[in-house]
């Protein structure tokens, strides 16, 4: 059985809200949705995600892997709604840019300036990191 995507958004409102009650409200949605819901989610990982309490829902160490995965899918939503959005006023892109420091004062500015000005307009965000290794 596949893992339904709603059902993870649900997971997630009830893990930002803390409790089947608040994360209703927020979602717009009765308290027994909401639950089954997570019953249906269960059934299809086949193990408890949430510990239930009187004091709320909190995860647990499987809702905890699957609230990464839901977060993650809804970063790629939001990514895909943004590049539509640009594509929409003519946009080709986005054009993301990762580098340290050096590369980024050095290199970068560079190869931006070297995109032609009949190139498709783009739309680029640079981000600073490094890792350790």
């Amino acid at each position: 059985m596949e893992i339904d995507p709603r059902h993870l958004r649900i997971l997630l409102s009830i893990a930002e809200h803390g409790s089947f009650t608040r994360a209703a409200a927020a979602r717009r949605m009765s308290q027994p949705a909401l639950s089954t819901g997570i019953a249906l989610l269960e059934k299809q990982v086949g193990v408890r995600v949430l510990e239930r309490g009187r004091h709320g829902a909190r995860l647990n160490a499987f809702g905890q892997l699957l609230i990464r995965h839901a977060r993650g899918l809804d970063a790629l939503l939001d990514q895909a709604k943004a590049e539509i959005d640009l594509k929409r006023l003519g946009h080709d892109g986005p054009l993301l840019i990762g580098g340290t420091p050096v590369t980024l004062i050095e290199l970068v500015p560079a190869a931006i300036a070297s995109l032609s000005p009949g190139a498709p307009r783009i739309a680029i965000t640079v981000t600073e990191g490094w890792t350790r290794r």
